[in-house]
């Protein structure tokens, strides 16, 4: 729900399907690229993921990209095909597709 915040455990108890460290690493690497805000604490050893309070405007937008199944099935296989699969590359390709159907709907030729 919009303005609550998700303690890091809580996350983890909903994601059974990834262990601990891959949602630790996920968030940690989705907060760098600017696509949430999360809470990071640092401890001599690693940096520990206390909670996540937001998505940032960027996060929205690639949501909002890849949000139609014909968009994600499409950016997936793309992405596939080409081998990458950062997220940089996935939202680009995802963008790529968008503009593309824009372009396909409306008949704008460039």
């Amino acid at each position: 729900p919009f303005n609550e915040q998700i303690a890091f455990k809580n996350l983890c108890a909903n994601l059974t399907e990834y262990t601990k460290d891959d949602v630790s690493y996920s968030c940690i690497k989705l907060k760098e690229a600017g696509y949430i805000e999360a809470t990071i604490t640092h401890s001599d050893t690693a940096q520990i993921v206390l909670r996540i309070s937001d998505i940032t405007f960027s996060g929205h937008q690639f949501l909002a990209n890849i949000r139609e199944n014909k968009i994600w099935n499409g950016t997936k296989a793309i992405c596939e095909q080409i081998g990458s699969k950062s997220l940089d590359a996935v939202a680009a390709v995802a963008t790529n597709i968008v503009t593309a159907l824009i372009k396909q709907h409306f008949g704008i030729i460039f």
